[in-house]
């Protein structure tokens, strides 16, 4: 079995819209919830390629359960630690053929007052922090590692493992 642990799991929204426009009410074209966060997307993937896995981590609140729910819709077996306080983050991510700044100086192809700040197609995120992790929240993870057979394979991935 392969084991992946995300230590700060996420919901990821993506919204596609063909411009954005900053400091405006923005409408969009698509929407989908992914669940998020290195590890579970390494599981993920994992899944897909035939592989043996099981979600390790951290889960708080409501969004901790869509992560979890929507892992498993992915075909992942989940072992998560279910958190008392806090939430889950939630990222956002904005696809956007353009964005434009409002109330400056008039650009081709763009409203009156409007700045194109790029016309790449590039994605913007906002990204949650997520809840604390506990020093007995990390010890029962640590007991998790114990039941780790010899064969089992360990991935460890993310950047926020807990408070310091």
């Amino acid at each position: 079995m392969i084991y992946t642990v995300t230590f700060n799991p996420s919901l990821d929204y993506t919204v596609h819209m063909p411009v954005f426009q900053a400091g405006a009410i923005n409408r969009t074209e698509q929407e989908a919830v992914y669940p998020g966060g290195k590890g579970i997307n390494v599981g993920i993937i994992l899944h897909r390629l035939g592989l043996p896995v099981k979600l390790l981590g951290f889960v708080a609140g409501f969004t901790g359960a869509e992560i979890e729910r929507l892992s498993g819709l992915a075909g992942c077996q989940c072992d998560f630690i279910h958190l008392q306080e806090g939430l889950s983050r939630i990222n956002v991510k904005i696809c956007a053929g353009k964005t434009v700044l409002a109330g400056e100086k008039r650009m081709a192809g763009t409203e009156a007052g409007e700045t194109v700040l790029a016309e790449t197609g590039e994605e913007t995120a906002v990204n949650g922090q997520g809840p604390d992790i506990s020093g007995k929240d990390l010890q029962t993870l640590l007991q998790q590692f114990e039941t780790l057979g010899g064969t089992d394979i360990l991935v460890l991935s993310g950047r926020k493992f807990w408070n310091e």
